[in-house]
């Protein structure tokens, strides 16, 4: 039934709306004594009486079509907000796909930076008594300026200080590849690949300030140096970053799960 209403509902209305109109003139004809309708009263009254159950009727019919209207706009909006949540959640999910894409190239790139500065690091060793300076390239070589282990080698001030400078720049990046490690939302096996291979060079820079810390070099100062303990001027610098790369790396071990 309401299907044919909304397939007819054209011819309906022509039909009601051309009966109403021609209800009154039918209706109020002179005829048989019980069909005479012309002195029931005001032919208004009349008229009103008659047409009202057709216009009543007409807008039950044009409220019935609302109502469905208004449920298929309901179901469409629906439909369409379900559609736009998950529109809204592959789109977060193509963000988080590109973030996580972003992070890691960040972290790559910090990654090679590192490397590549540790390993291109000049560590100089002269013999104790002075002479003639080796040039070495890699900071596992700041090792062999350990006296205790390396009597014989030491190094010139200015080579000292162009090693240190440079042990900073180094351990400056690391601080910050442990911070965007801690905050990255990688998995956590990519986060330990990344973190074992950025940690022995942390090592080799610590080992720096460790050594520095305990005495464990032979520095041979220059002729202009104002210093006589040159130690001491690098002792708070030592201690901050010894501190600040000690707690970022275990930082970084407590968030991938390694005791």
């Amino acid at each position: 039934m309401m299907q044919f209403i909304q397939k007819h509902i054209g011819c309906i209305v022509l039909v009601v709306v051309l009966f109403a109109f021609i209800a009154p003139r039918i209706l109020t004809l002179p005829g048989a004594e019980w069909l005479d309708l012309t002195q029931t009263g005001e032919i208004g009254d009349t008229i009103g009486g008659t047409t009202a159950p057709f216009w009543g009727f007409l807008s039950i019919i044009l409220l019935y079509l609302t109502l469905k209207e208004q449920q298929r706009f309901n179901k469409d909006q629906q439909k369409f907000n379900e559609g736009q949540k998950k529109f809204n959640e592959k789109q977060l999910r193509f963000n988080e796909v590109q973030q996580m894409a972003s992070d890691y190239d960040i972290l790559m790139k910090l990654r090679d930076n590192i490397s590549e500065l540790s390993n291109n690091l000049t560590v100089a060793i002269c013999p104790k008594t002075g002479g003639q300076r080796t040039p070495f390239q890699g900071s596992f070589y700041i090792e062999d300026l350990r006296n205790i282990t390396h009597p014989e080698n030491a190094i010139e001030e200015g080579d000292f200080d162009q090693l240190y400078r440079n042990c900073t720049e180094i351990a400056n990046l690391i601080l910050l590849f442990f911070s965007r490690l801690i905050q990255s939302p990688q998995e956590n096996d990519i986060k330990r690949a990344l973190f074992y291979s950025v940690a022995i060079h942390s090592e080799r820079v610590c080992s720096l300030f460790d050594l520095m810390n305990q005495g464990w070099i032979t520095i041979i100062s220059n002729a202009s140096s104002i210093e006589d303990d040159i130690f001491s001027r690098y002792k708070s610098t030592n201690d901050r970053y010894l501190n600040l790369l000690r707690e970022a790396h275990q930082g970084v071990r407590e968030v991938i799960g390694i005791n």
